[in-house]
């Protein structure tokens, strides 16, 4: 049998068990209104996520079997009309960091407001999905770079059907690329992007590069495999007459 025994505590000690129970539950009331403050972000992105009412309903479809196995061919017009749903998108990630989904949201509002306010959509291996309201918009923001969050640089691409974070988003990178003392009868846009596809893939020319408006150097936005070595100087020839050393900097 077990005894329950009851010591009387003094005034001093009541007091100070008091305030150590006061103290906890106004920490536990603190975590309590952090953590529901927290959870409140996503819940409003995801109020009525279950529900019937705002889901899609689907039915089942009879599949072919091909060599014992149930196969989906999917519609191809299908495919290209979500397709046409994301090509105004950027994929961003903040290199070493994670910003929450309201923090992303407020610098897109102040870094970016020079275009429509697009729609945000996070992925959990740690990047954004940002969709813009036209394409224009979407090269506006990509050209205006580089960009930097919280002192950490931002690194930005556009959207591809197949895009895989893991395989290539910390490999191929885009990068701005000038290219500097170069002839002005070699910035056509077909001259540039096969002076570009010497470092990576081309993807856009600068305003001042565009119209000629500094001819100092051609700037270039170019998607680099950074695991790869590339050299300072490339080598193109004009008419196929000669070669011509250029030096390039990132």
């Amino acid at each position: 049998m077990f005894h329950l025994i009851t010591v009387p505590l003094s005034k001093e000690q009541d007091h100070a068990t008091k305030t150590r129970a006061g103290n906890t539950v106004l920490l536990m009331n603190k975590e309590q209104k952090q953590a529901t403050s927290k959870e409140s972000t996503w819940a409003n992105v995801l109020t009525g996520n279950r529900s019937a009412a705002n889901g899609m309903t689907l039915t089942y479809i009879t599949l072919e079997i091909v060599e014992g196995n149930l196969v989906a061919k999917l519609e191809k017009s299908e495919i290209e009309q979500e397709n046409l749903k994301w090509k105004n998108a950027l994929i961003v990630y903040v290199l070493g960091e994670k910003p929450g989904y309201n923090s992303m949201k407020r610098y897109i509002n102040q870094v970016w407001n020079i275009v429509a306010m697009p729609d945000l959509f996070y992925h959990d291996e740690g990047y954004y999905l940002v969709r813009f309201q036209t394409l224009e918009d979407m090269k506006e923001i990509m050209c205006a770079g580089p960009y930097t969050m919280n002192g950490r640089p931002m690194i930005m691409k556009h959207w591809s059907p197949y895009f895989d974070f893991a395989a290539e988003f910390l490999t191929d990178i885009p990068l701005w690329v000038k290219f500097p003392k170069l002839p002005m009868n070699c910035w056509s846009g077909n001259s540039l992007s096969k002076i570009a596809s010497t470092i990576g893939i081309p993807m856009f020319a600068d305003e001042c590069t565009a119209k000629q408006t500094r001819i100092s150097y051609a700037r270039i936005l170019i998607e680099v495999n950074v695991t790869k070595p590339f050299s300072e100087v490339l080598n193109f020839s004009l008419c196929n007459c000669f070669p011509i050393d250029f030096v390039l900097n990132c």
